[in-house]
């Protein structure tokens, strides 16, 4: 891992490549798409580990509505932004100084 600098045009064509055409199937199962590299479980509780299960399907499109609007972030909401932290002179600057 280490970083690397590209240009916009180069950097557009590596990430459009991920995609694929229309109707083609993109299936990888090795670096970063495969499965077995991941290992997360969708049915394991991400607080205890217990396993969880499947209850209900919601299969109505107003229902499903509801929930995604009352789970968007919403103006009054959002946090407030906070000034940086004030910078202390500790004793061992002012002494030195």
């Amino acid at each position: 891992a280490g970083s690397e600098t590209v240009d916009a045009l180069e950097f557009l064509a590596r990430v459009v490549s991920h995609i694929p055409n229309k109707g083609q199937v993109l299936q990888r199962y090795y670096g970063f798409y495969s499965s077995r590299q991941i290992e997360v479980d969708p049915l394991a509780c991400p607080r205890c580990g217990q396993a969880m299960h499947i209850v209900a399907f919601i299969t109505q499109p107003q229902i499903i509505d509801r929930i995604l609007e009352h789970l968007r972030p919403t103006q009054t909401s959002r946090r407030r932004t906070r000034a940086p932290p004030r910078r202390w002179k500790s004793s061992a600057t002012t002494a030195s100084a």
